[in-house]
């Protein structure tokens, strides 16, 4: 009997989730909104208002601080921005001026935290996921093509260390 009663909830609870899962498929619990059908468990995005004020936050690896930002936003507009630290394999690209890659590699994450001033923080941190869109180099200015390439730039980190300092809130007013 224990059994039974066991498998009936089981059952019951797995016919319910299905239910609800087919309708997502659709768009939403109603079915609308969604022409192409496609499976959507997210909701539609919500929009934060963050505060005016001075925002730092970090990106840490294996003990390693390896991005620190530091910006400022008013209305939700990045005002300025500035690395705090770029570290990475034992190179702090922000010291490293006499190395042509580091010298590069720090200039590419340079243009790519500037693409964010005058933007809404909200919704400019999204295209940082495709950072080859945004920086550009100069084969001629850089002795290795290779060295300068969209996966040189590590957004991820630079991402991460925004939305950090967005969790925590303001630092300076």
């Amino acid at each position: 009997m224990k059994r039974m009663f066991t498998l009936m909830i089981t059952l019951a609870f797995v016919l319910s989730a299905a239910g609800h899962a087919s309708a997502w498929v659709k768009g939403n619990p109603a079915g609308k909104g969604n022409p192409q059908g496609k499976f959507s468990s997210a909701p539609p995005p919500f929009q934060v208002s963050y505060e005016d004020g001075t925002y730092r936050g970090i990106f840490a690896d294996r003990g390693d601080i390896q991005v620190a930002l530091q910006f400022t936003l008013v209305d939700n507009h990045v005002t300025a921005i500035s690395f705090r630290q770029l570290f990475h394999s034992g190179i702090d690209y922000l010291t490293g001026k006499d190395y042509v890659t580091v010298q590069g590699i720090k200039e590419q994450h340079q243009a790519l935290i500037n693409y964010l001033i005058g933007k809404d923080i909200r919704s400019a941190l999204q295209d940082l996921y495709d950072p080859g869109s945004i920086v550009t180099f100069e084969v001629d200015k850089f002795d290795s093509h290779e060295a300068f390439t969209g996966g040189t730039l590590r957004a991820g980190k630079v991402i991460s260390a925004a939305r950090d300092a967005l969790n925590r809130g303001v630092y300076r007013y």
